[in-house]
């Protein structure tokens, strides 16, 4: 882990007088540290978000497809908006690790509600070919000839 010293935005300092010397160098690692979490962080949302774009359009009809998206978009940056709210409020309240601590839970909460409510809207093949996973109901209609 990489010690900052001083108050770091970004790694980089608050100088008093608003004039850098030479002892700034001390702080480049910080920096470094700090865009390199930034792109990692960018990198990790631009792999994730087309999935969570065909989640919401898998699981909407396509008359109202546009709609449902618009909803999804809304509720998300609302998610951003009390996000930084919540987190800005706990660290200084209690402590940034407090505050990484609430996001941590919120995060794992979200998830498994996630896991316990969503379903596949377009099962498939087990992974590696094996046999597809019936889905509730499925052999009822195949015995009644497509009527439940």
């Amino acid at each position: 882990m990489i010690r900052c010293p001083g108050r770091a935005w970004l790694g980089w300092p608050a100088h008093p007088g608003g004039r850098p010397g030479r002892h700034h160098r001390r702080h480049l690692p910080c920096l470094a540290a700090g865009l390199g979490g930034a792109f990692l962080l960018g990198t990790g949302t631009a792999l994730v978000y087309p999935s969570l774009l065909a989640a919401v359009s898998d699981a909407t009809h396509p008359a109202w497809r546009a709609s449902a998206l618009g909803v999804y978009r809304f509720w998300r940056d609302a998610g951003y908006a009390i996000g930084a709210l919540i987190g800005g409020i706990t660290a200084a309240r209690a402590s940034l690790d407090a505050a990484i601590g609430v996001a941590a839970v919120l995060t794992a909460v979200s998830g498994i509600l996630a896991w316990a409510f969503m379903r596949e809207t377009h099962p498939g093949p087990v992974a590696g070919g094996g046999r597809r996973v019936p889905q509730p109901g499925e052999a009822a209609r195949r015995v009644n000839g497509g009527t439940t």
